[in-house]
């Protein structure tokens, strides 16, 4: 029995060897068809491989830290509106202590920055503030030394740093005895008391695009405090607890904090979990299945026109299937010699395909860095691992069969007969029925991809063409960090910005400068407190009646820098410090909602009442000037109410908050010299005005606009690029079909020549089935476009899912590009 399996397994070995090398042969003996296939082939493998392998490393690899799965962020709801990540402090310590469904828990905050002194040289270090359980819970180990203790994390605790092995290695030369040493950070001493090892990746954890950490410090949160400021808060599930379990626990321990501190957290506020890795990914999420369905059309595109290729191919292989046939072959038997020849093609695209894909997506990737998560953060080497390269193979071999498979069926669905009678012609009505659904297939995909692309072109489009209520252009920001003792009072700070605002304008080239204490505006840091109308409830949804509105704290000639208009009254002046009366500037959203068919100028609001001592102000400002509407937030985010505060009178209460949570001065500077010659001696300025402190982060205000659109301009850049590929596939594929029917046809049509019939009469007969073909495949497109423009409605700006003028242009594109003059040069010479 054995040696009669071996001999079978031999004789099967032996056959798939003669089919490899008649597969090899065939490939030989149509280079031109070959290099077209395997060309094509690569072109969809690649993208597809291409594609996955950013899906791999973003939605499916898991976190680099231990049990990923189990690793949850706590979240603030509102309304039912999209949770988002972050609690604060006394909602933590009552989370905390209310929830049994965690085994371990941390606070954090990353991505600020810390002045460090070193050798009498002033330079910004990347810092996290984090509570002692966070290197715990995400498996952060030691090098050298030890993290933080429970005692080191308290209010007023010793001031103590753990250092990265990148900051131990560059700025401490890896000294042996780093552990002990003492580091000037915003004018404070640290011990270092630990070196963190190098595979530690904190990156992920800021859930935004940040640079490298160098330090670690402690967070130090107070019990006692009410303050509402958020910041993010992890934990892990113990194991076996389901989610769910969790989550209940989590919104039960939200009527706990209401119940106890309601001016932290209101009626309509709440806390949930989600996990770790789907917060992280949840922006990229939708583009990225997107895309992978968009390449999936690519793929199957390319599996029509290499069906339709070999359908070609067959039809001048019809005497030999028929005599391999009449000698005694089973059908099987050339049908599988088919299928091998189609397999090798594929798998020959796909190894093509792959090197493409690793070639060029880094680089691809690289342009648009800012529209991908951090997770896929020196992932240089996860592009290619064994996941994505199986999905290759696997996508070669069922491309391979699903091209090769129909031409197969048919070569060995012939008339003997009538083959060999005729020296190897026969009808071909079933094949060029086949060739004709084909095309009509290529039109309906191509077609779908070219308005998807589409409709995300015109979205960008309407974004990059949205006013955002400030001329960006010229204009440059830089960032200074709040801490240390020359920042220790809203007073000293006042005088700092006084004195480099001073030094600043007198560079030559600066037309305004300004500065501010909650960021500029597309820079995705954005402050909201609740501001009311004393006498008058406004029937809002926060304290007292009052608005969740905008909150910007910034210096006089903030608006000038930025142009942005004044509507009504006057901005700030020099003369808005601590001792004359509080004032305000609001923008029209506000003043057309809390004063419709009235001037707000002269009326009175407050701001922060019902948020805390922390927030709350003592008296009400009175609005001096309304500006026009600046969307602060992003492009695609319309403008909220928005109350702008005089810096030089920022409540000590308020300023004291913005301390502690890492606050830091966002300078403005408008200039009609060259931004780049300019940014090396506004550096120095505000380094000598600020006592040593350095900057970081100087970017112009463009630059920040497109950081702001990035992933709507990802996702459009790679459907341009599948639509235009589908295109040119569909277009390809048509004119092949044309070209074979034309040789398939040229006996009729030379008798019809013979005949009398008129050139224009051969060339419409011929062009008329192209055209009939083209309009079933554009009519078949168009319908299934309705439910992929309904899938992208979520991506879309400025422009409905239904666009008319989309609809009715794309199909035109597609239909002027599918009928070549290739089409009458064929007709003409045969």
């Amino acid at each position: 029995m054995l040696t009669g399996q071996a001999a079978g397994a031999r004789f099967w070995l032996a056959d798939i060897h003669a089919d490899l090398r008649q597969a090899v042969r065939a490939a030989r003996s149509h280079p031109g068809l070959t290099a077209a296939i395997v060309l094509t082939t690569a072109l969809g493998i690649g993208s597809t491989s291409a594609v996955f392998s950013l899906v791999n490393a973003v939605l499916v690899q898991p976190l680099s830290y231990p049990t990923p799965d189990r690793l949850m962020l706590v979240m603030a709801t509102w309304r039912g509106r999209v949770p988002v990540p972050g609690m604060s402090a006394p909602e933590f310590f009552i989370w905390r202590r209310t929830t049994t469904a965690f085994e371990a828990s941390a606070a954090y905050r990353v991505g600020g920055a810390m002045t460090l002194s070193r050798a009498g040289q002033l330079e910004q270090v990347n810092a996290a503030r984090v509570s002692a359980g966070f290197f715990a819970l995400f498996g952060a180990r030691v090098a050298r030394g030890r993290t933080f203790t429970p005692e080191e994390d308290r209010p007023d605790g010793p001031a103590v740093a753990v250092v990265s092995d990148g900051f131990w290695r560059m700025r401490m030369n890896a000294a042996a005895d780093a552990v002990g040493r003492r580091l000037s950070l915003d004018a404070q001493t640290f011990e270092v008391i630990g070196v963190l090892a190098p595979d530690f990746d904190a990156d992920a954890l800021a859930l935004s695009r940040s640079p490298q950490l160098d330090v670690w410090v402690p967070l130090q949160l107070d019990p006692a405090s009410t303050s509402d400021a958020p910041f993010l808060a992890a934990a892990r599930l113990r194991d076996g607890t389901p989610i769910d379990v969790a989550r209940a626990q989590t919104e039960a321990a939200s009527l706990a904090i209401r119940r106890a501190l309601p001016e932290v957290m209101p009626e309509e506020a709440g806390l949930t979990i989600e996990p770790l890795h789907a917060v992280i990914v949840q922006e990229v999420r939708p583009a990225l299945l997107l895309l992978l369905g968009a390449v999936a059309l690519v793929l199957l595109i390319v599996c029509v026109n290499v069906a339709h290729l070999l359908l070609v191919r067959a039809s001048s292989r019809q005497r030999e299937m028929a005599i391999r046939l009449a000698t005694g072959a089973s059908r099987w038997r050339v049908v599988r010699q088919l299928l091998v020849e189609s397999l090798l093609l594929s798998l020959a695209g796909g190894a093509l395909g792959v090197y493409l894909a690793a070639a060029g997506l880094r680089t691809f990737v690289g342009g648009y860095a800012d529209a991908l998560p951090p997770v896929v953060a020196g992932t240089t080497g996860m592009w290619l691992d064994g996941r994505v390269l199986a999905f290759a193979l696997l996508t070669s071999i069922v491309t391979g069969v699903l091209f090769g498979l129909a031409p197969a069926l048919q070569s060995v669905r012939v008339d003997l007969e009538a083959v060999l009678r005729n020296g190897g012609q026969a009808r071909m009505t079933s094949r060029r029925r086949l060739g004709g659904l084909f095309v009509v297939s290529e039109m309906a995909l191509a077609l779908m991809l070219l308005i998807g692309s589409a409709l995300l072109v015109r979205s960008f489009m309407a974004l990059r063409t949205v006013d955002p209520g400030f001329d960006g252009r010229d204009v440059l920001t830089m960032e200074m960090p709040l801490a240390g003792q020359r920042f220790a009072s809203a007073a000293a700070t006042a005088r700092i910005v006084g004195e480099s605002l001073q030094r600043v304008a007198a560079e030559p080239g600066v037309s305004a400068a300004a500065a501010a204490l909650t960021g500029a505006p597309l820079s995705g840091v954005v402050s909201f407190l609740n501001v009311t109308v004393p006498g008058r409830s406004l029937g809002g949804p926060y304290f007292n009646g009052g608005y969740l509105s905008g909150w910007q704290v910034v210096s006089p000639g903030y608006f000038e820098a930025l142009r942005i208009p004044l509507v009504a009254g006057r901005t700030f002046t020099a003369r808005e410090d601590a001792a004359a009366a509080p004032v305000v500037v609001i923008n029209e959203r506000m003043a057309r909602q809390f004063w419709p068919g009235e001037s707000a100028l002269g009326q009175y609001v407050r701001i922060g009442e019902g948020a805390g001592p922390e927030f709350e102000e003592s008296r009400p400002r009175q609005i001096i000037g309304v500006v026009g509407d600046v969307r602060h937030v992003g492009l695609e985010f319309a403008p909220r109410p928005a109350a702008y505060v005089p810096l030089f009178q920022v409540p000590a209460n308020q300023f004291s908050v913005l301390m502690k949570n890492g606050g830091r001065l966002t300078w403005v500077v408008r200039s009609h010299s060259d931004l780049n010659q300019l940014a090396g001696p506004l550096e120095r300025d505000l380094r000598d005005a600020s006592g040593g402190v350095a900057v970081a982060k100087v970017r112009s205000i463009p630059d920040l606009s497109r950081t702001s659109s990035a992933s709507r301009e990802f996702s459009m850049a790679v459907m341009v690029a599948f639509g235009l590929t589908a295109m040119a596939l569909a277009a390809l594929g048509v004119f092949g079909v044309m070209a074979h029917t034309v040789r398939e046809r040229t006996r009729e049509i030379g008798i019809r020549v013979a005949l009398g019939a008129a050139d224009r009469t051969i060339r419409n007969m011929v062009l008329g089935r192209g055209l009939r073909l083209s309009l079933a495949g554009i009519a078949a497109g168009t319908v299934a476009s309705l439910g992929l423009a309904h899938l992208l409605q979520g991506l879309l700006f400025g422009v409905t899912a239904r666009d008319w003028m989309t609809f009715l242009s794309m199909p035109f594109v597609l239909s002027i590009v599918a009928r070549p003059p290739g089409y009458q040069r064929a007709v003409r010479r045969e």
